[in-house]
């Protein structure tokens, strides 16, 4: 191919560039020109804009829904946060009145305790009261005289030796009282042991009184009540002279 072909068909190519120059170039086709230039983007930007309005209504929607949800669980959660602490407050109650009721129980336990402490003691008292030379007999109290304004407790030493020997003082107090209340009274005391007389022991808490009905040596033989016989029982035993300070 030849130049002047070339420039030929370059010229040919040309020919609508210079077309739309010429076109352009009037004013009245360039404001044609710059109105729908115009128009096609306002339509763009309106277009656009509808969209994104869509997609603003869309993502709030959404986002909408998301918050109902969200209020759902919360509700929830506070409904379940309300009877956790209502079954909190439930088994708090029930550690209280447990640990109220262990309480109780534990000092009920304590004073039990404290009694079976005392009963072995007192079964102690009675048993070294009991023991001594010969053993003994016991005989039953419906067989004991018992004197007129007795004011000592039914069935205890005191009130048998009382019974034994209506002269002595009816309010001497407890056994381990007698020998004080007896000097005071006016009574002889002493160590020795006589038949007749009342013995007297400081062992226990109370105290013991015991009749001497006869003696031998450094023996005594002594008839008492609530001794090794057990309450309201009448025993007898011989056991050492020495066990007792004497009323006469």
């Amino acid at each position: 191919m030849n130049l002047i072909t070339k420039l030929k068909n370059m010229k040919q190519r040309f020919r609508p560039v210079k077309r739309v120059k010429k076109t352009l170039s009037k004013k009245k086709n360039q404001r044609r020109l710059l109105l729908g230039v115009g128009i096609v983007l306002i339509l763009g930007l309106l277009t656009a804009l509808v969209l994104a309005v869509h997609r603003q209504n869309e993502m709030q929607a959404d986002f909408q829904n998301k918050i109902q949800q969200n209020q759902v669980v919360i509700q929830k959660t506070q409904k379940d946060v309300e009877e956790l602490k209502h079954d909190v407050s439930e088994k708090q109650k029930t550690l209280e009145a447990n640990a109220k009721t262990i309480e109780e129980k534990n000092q009920k336990q304590a004073e039990l305790e404290k009694k079976i402490e005392e009963l072995i003691k007192l079964n102690h008292e009675l048993k070294s009261y009991g023991s001594g030379i010969g053993g003994g007999r016991a005989a039953a109290s419906s067989n004991v005289h018992v004197t007129a304004g007795n004011s000592y407790g039914y069935g205890y030493c005191t009130w048998y030796v009382k019974n034994k020997r209506p002269d002595i003082g009816s309010f001497w107090g407890n056994a381990n009282q007698w020998y004080a209340s007896a000097q005071a009274a006016g009574f002889a005391t002493g160590s020795e042991p006589r038949a007749g007389a009342i013995g007297v022991s400081f062992v226990g808490s109370a105290g013991h009184v015991v009749y001497v009905e006869s003696v031998s040596g450094g023996t005594v033989n002594i008839s008492e009540m609530n001794g090794a016989a057990g309450w309201n029982v009448v025993g007898t035993r011989s056991t050492s002279a020495s066990e007792f300070v004497y009323i006469y």
